[in-house]
């Protein structure tokens, strides 16, 4: 029994410290809080591609087919840049600090090391639509707790312009956030040259190939599912909520990988991936085993005493 509660105890405060980290924590939370727009994309992609014949005859034939691919262009394909917000906002409001600056700044370093498509009047014509979805979002976690990082170091420190008491708030925070996003400007242009002079040629490509391919890989591969449902179960056993635990690891790997399927289907493309945070909501959180339909069936269930 000591044995036991000596493992007990070792789990539990692993977990913790997995649950505690303000990094995972950070990008968990603002994942969920993009919920909103992947729920909306998915919605949006149904609609747009839902495959019978004559409906989607009917929308060529009356022109809406343009208007009803819309929503997943800018929610699932464009995922990256709301995620790179959010996440830098939550890092910072996990110090007790505002979030709004940290988010706005994370934005623009995140679009400053974006490889950006240029006319030949050397003006800006376009930025890369690849990865401003799935595909940049690895990038996106990494820019966004840099930037939240900086920011709230130059807070805490007080490495900020400070304004005169009379100065109204919005004001007085607006400044505050000058120095700190004058680093990051400088620091994504100094990351920006770097990845020129390499055979990549941008972050986003390095990244996309150094760590996110092979992570989405190992994450997405049917090992990996059942080694994350087998850690839940573990988890519960220790008085630990396993799934949520598992969900916080894997989320960053799962994700890209959901909205990546979404963007196939949507496309009228064979669905890339099957282990992605659905497939993991489908078998672990409606209960371990889908046990949703037994308690359901136990409605029902009579005994012949």
């Amino acid at each position: 029994m000591a044995d036991f509660s000596n493992v007990q105890m070792s789990l539990q405060r692993g977990a913790g410290a997995i649950q505690n980290n303000k990094y995972i924590s950070a990008i968990t939370n603002g994942l969920m809080s993009a919920m909103p727009i992947t729920i909306v994309g998915a919605l949006g992609s149904l609609v747009n591609s839902f495959p019978v014949q004559g409906y989607q005859d009917f929308l060529v034939n009356t022109g809406l087919k343009a208007i009803t691919v819309i929503p997943s262009e800018i929610t699932t394909n464009l995922l990256a840049i709301y995620v790179v917000y959010l996440i830098a906002a939550k890092f910072a409001e996990s110090y007790d600090i505002d979030g709004t600056p940290a988010g706005i700044l994370a934005l623009m370093s995140f679009l400053i090391v974006t490889p950006f498509n240029y006319s030949e009047a050397n003006t800006l014509a376009s930025l890369p639509a690849t990865w401003m979805g799935a595909p940049g979002l690895f990038t996106a976690f990494l820019v966004a707790l840099l930037s939240a990082k900086v920011y709230t170091i130059f807070k805490i420190k007080g490495w900020v312009i400070k304004m005169p008491d009379g100065v109204p708030p919005t004001v007085s925070k607006s400044f505050s956030g000058l120095v700190p996003g004058l680093v990051l400007a400088v620091l994504a242009m100094v990351i920006r040259y770097v990845m020129t002079l390499t055979a990549f040629g941008d972050i986003h490509s390095f990244i996309f190939s150094v760590v996110a391919a092979p992570l989405t890989k190992l994450g997405g591969s049917f090992t990996a599912l059942l080694v994350a449902m087998f850690a839940a179960q573990i988890l519960w056993l220790v008085g630990v909520h396993g799934a949520m635990v598992v969900y916080s690891v894997f989320m960053p790997i799962w994700t890209p990988l959901g909205t990546e399927n979404l963007a196939a289907y949507n496309a009228g493309l064979e669905i890339p991936n099957i282990v992605s945070g659905s497939m993991f909501g489908m078998v672990v959180f409606m209960g371990s085993g889908a046990t949703l339909g037994l308690a359901m069936a136990m409605l029902r269930a009579k005994s012949e005493q």
